[in-house]
């Protein structure tokens, strides 16, 4: 058995939390193409209903013909376009406007993490995690983060490691412990 446990403290600050939120909110290719279709879909919907044509090839043609239609089509698959790829920037910035909301907002928390699991000590509450419960474990630029579910995880930020040494090895370590 390792004994080995990485033990740190930090002030979770809003760009910690926008980190955290990116990461486990962050969609694959797969999942955007899918937006992107049930958006255009949506489009072409909104167009029926207002243009009452249903069949597509006329209706490209009168759009084409129309230089207001053409216009404002154009105009609405760009926007189409800038949800999806600007999803990923738009949850980014909600998470900082919603971090004022959190209990632990500015917070010093301590988090150890050994054998059992992670311990997750603040002033606002105390949790122990079981390595089980970890669904996954993800290694961003700054920050360690171990989701517990699709909405929840914690936050080990890469500053309160002493050294990059020992950051890479919590995750490791934590990675080791989720995939077993």
């Amino acid at each position: 058995m390792n004994d080995e446990t990485f033990e740190i403290t930090y002030t979770l600050t809003p760009r910690d939390y926008a980190a955290m939120t990116s990461a486990i909110t962050r969609r694959s290719f797969g999942r955007n193409l899918y937006t992107f279709a049930l958006l255009v879909a949506s489009v072409w919907c909104l167009m029926v209903f207002f243009m009452k044509i249903y069949d597509p090839l006329e209706m490209m043609r009168r759009v084409a013909a129309d230089s207001i239609s053409a216009s404002a089509f154009t105009a609405l698959l760009i926007f189409v376009c800038a949800v999806t790829i600007a999803n990923q920037w738009i949850v980014w910035g909600v998470s900082y406007l919603h971090y004022r909301k959190l209990a632990s907002a500015g917070s010093t928390i301590t988090i150890t993490m050994d054998e059992t699991g992670i311990q997750s000590r603040s002033s606002v509450a105390s949790s122990v995690i079981p390595w089980n419960t970890v669904k996954r474990v993800l290694r961003e630029k700054d920050h360690m983060i171990a989701a517990i579910s699709e909405r929840e995880a914690l936050i080990l930020p890469r500053r309160s490691f002493k050294s990059e040494e020992d950051f890479n090895a919590a995750v490791v370590y934590a990675s080791e412990r989720v995939s077993s």
